[in-house]
């Protein structure tokens, strides 16, 4: 299980990431998940660095800690997909489901407070991908289809909607293109 991770934000009147700190979360013998989290030196001498929280999580070289939210700081939560993301990446995952940290690490890059999540110290290339225009009707079929656990119709749009539908990410897709 990934334990930890780098966090990417977008600051303020920029549209590429920068490494802002990294973020370890484990799980104790008895089940209690413990967050830890750290700017990193490179973004604290940045003159535009901003603080992820400014409560919770000030610009300072210390290590921060956290137990609630399942060891997850409430910025860092936010950032999490909401239920229907969550949705699509558990039927991504399969059983046994996903843990609090693929959340992260599998959302699109548009999510709250313009974080993002990564294994690598470098943010990788954006992924999302601005798509052409598809008619509501169709993509609102798609999700249907999803919620009813159906396999999708084999037709253009779906690689399309599935990318809506999955944070714009071509890791969730068979090659086949088959869909989920």
């Amino acid at each position: 299980m990934i334990s930890e991770c780098f966090v990417y934000i977008a600051l303020p009147g920029e549209t590429e990431f920068v490494t802002a700190g990294r973020f370890q979360r484990n799980i104790d013998r008895h089940g209690i998940a413990t967050g830890r989290f750290v700017y990193g030196k490179s973004y604290l001498a940045r003159e535009d660095a901003v603080p992820i929280d400014p409560i919770e999580l000030k610009l300072t070289t210390k290590t921060y800690e956290t137990r609630l939210l399942k060891g997850i700081f409430g910025a860092l939560r936010d950032a999490s997909p909401d239920h229907w993301g969550r949705r699509i990446i558990e039927r991504h995952f399969g059983s046994p489901g996903p843990d609090e940290l693929d959340y992260l690490l599998h959302s699109p890059d548009d999510r709250a407070g313009a974080l993002s999540f990564g294994l690598n110290q470098e943010p990788p290339a954006p992924k999302r991908i601005f798509n052409r225009t598809m008619e509501l009707e169709k993509l609102q079929s798609f999700a249907d289809a999803i919620i009813r656990d159906e396999e999708l119709p084999r037709e253009p749009d779906v690689q399309q909607a599935q990318e809506l539908m999955a944070g714009g990410s071509d890791q969730y897709h068979r090659r086949d293109g088959a869909g989920y």
